[in-house]
């Protein structure tokens, strides 16, 4: 299923909204892993091992997904790669531009 995550935003089983920005490989062990970002607080960068993105969780005696997909961004786009440690991403979400270097 992990190859089916699609850049988005997803909303987590306890309430919290997140964007999904695409899937990244562990340079160690290969592992696929997710890369995404809640859309509250301080808005902070994640990984997380896609099979866990994906999996089935139970809370109170129902089981649901992790996380579920509710629609696209409004605008996502790299802007500019100045080399193999620096990318540049920019995107809007609820009409916030934002920009964002994901290695310095």
């Amino acid at each position: 299923m992990e190859q089916n995550l699609k850049p988005g935003i997803y909303r987590h089983y306890k309430g919290g909204e997140y964007e999904l920005i695409g899937m990244v490989t562990h340079s160690e062990t290969l592992e696929k892993m997710v890369l995404y970002r809640a859309l509250y607080g301080e808005k902070g960068f994640w990984v997380r091992p896609a099979h866990m993105w994906s999996e089935t969780v139970e809370k109170d005696g129902i089981f649901m997904r992790r996380f579920t997909y509710i629609g696209e961004k409004d605008n996502y786009r790299v802007l500019e790669v100045t080399d193999s440690k620096m990318v540049l991403i920019s995107t809007t979400y609820n009409g916030n531009i934002t920009s964002y270097n994901l290695h310095e």
